[in-house]
């Protein structure tokens, strides 16, 4: 069966079309494919060009960072941090790299954690200097600082 794209005026094979779930008057979903996926998808990376299109991916973007540090805490599990800009996931058994190239880096990965609950036995929050200082295998200086001084958070 084919469908005649309303943008780009095609006609082309069903398999060319995502489905918009609209509601009949009466009775179930009906499914009608509107415009095909190539004019569909060029007219969102359009619309993210636009002033209004990356405000709306930063607005984004933070709302779900947002979700993630209350999911985890609010804060660097290691020294207190809790700005926004400096958090980031830390695995806990490490393969940070390996996982997030399976998975996806940034959003995708923070959209990945969200629909698997918040996993907290696998990740953690710290801030980005605790998060290096043990990427590369050695204790985090606060940690040393506070085993030292005595203070423990």
């Amino acid at each position: 069966m084919k469908r005649t794209c309303v943008t780009c005026r095609q006609t082309k094979p069903l398999t060319s079309f995502r489905a918009q779930k609209r509601k009949r008057r009466s009775g179930p979903y009906l499914y009608t494919p509107r415009e095909c996926r190539a004019c569909g998808n060029q007219r969102r990376v359009e619309w993210g060009k636009t002033p209004k299109g990356k405000e709306a991916d930063k607005q984004y973007s933070i709302k779900l960072k947002m979700k993630w540090i209350q999911a985890y805490g609010g804060h660097c599990v290691c020294c207190g941090e809790f700005r926004r800009q400096f958090l980031t996931v830390q695995h806990i058994h490490g393969g940070g790299t390996v996982h997030r190239e399976q998975v996806g880096w940034g959003n995708n990965f923070l959209r990945y954690l969200q629909a698997a609950g918040w996993p907290k036995d696998k990740y953690t929050i710290y801030c980005m200097n605790c998060n290096f200082a043990e990427r590369h295998g050695e204790r985090c200086p606060h940690k040393t600082e506070l085993s030292r001084d005595g203070f423990v958070f």
